[in-house]
């Protein structure tokens, strides 16, 4: 059989291939990170502090390097937490690339909050 594709089904194809990557986004995976690693258990629904905000609060690079190794951070605090009235975040084992894409999609979830502000 000869089968040629025509220009129409290579353009298509193409079309939908870029969607579906165009959704694959830094953010996208930080959020699939967060779930995987059990963050929301504590910070959705949890006895651990919102972070709708954190952008604003806290330095991503610094969230980047907490989020791979609390436990390094908080030696550096005297093993004091973050926020105040909350216990100690737990080692996760997130990767650097991990906690890059968290701290993407924390910075989404900021803008969002923005967002609902705004009139």
């Amino acid at each position: 059989m000869n089968w040629k594709p025509t220009i129409g089904a290579l353009a298509a194809a193409l079309i939908l291939a870029a969607g579906a990557c165009s959704h694959d986004t830094p953010a996208a995976r930080g959020q699939r990170d967060f779930e995987r690693l059990g963050c929301s258990a504590c910070h959705t629904k949890g006895p651990g502090p919102d972070l709708a905000k954190l952008i604003q609060i806290q330095d991503p690079k610094f969230l980047e390097r907490f989020i791979s190794d609390p436990s390094a951070v908080y030696e550096q605090r005297g093993m004091r937490p973050l926020n105040e009235g909350y216990t100690l975040m737990p080692d996760m084992h997130a990767t650097p690339q991990d906690a890059r894409e968290i701290v993407a999609y924390l910075e989404s979830l900021d803008r969002r909050h923005k967002g609902a502000l705004s009139p």
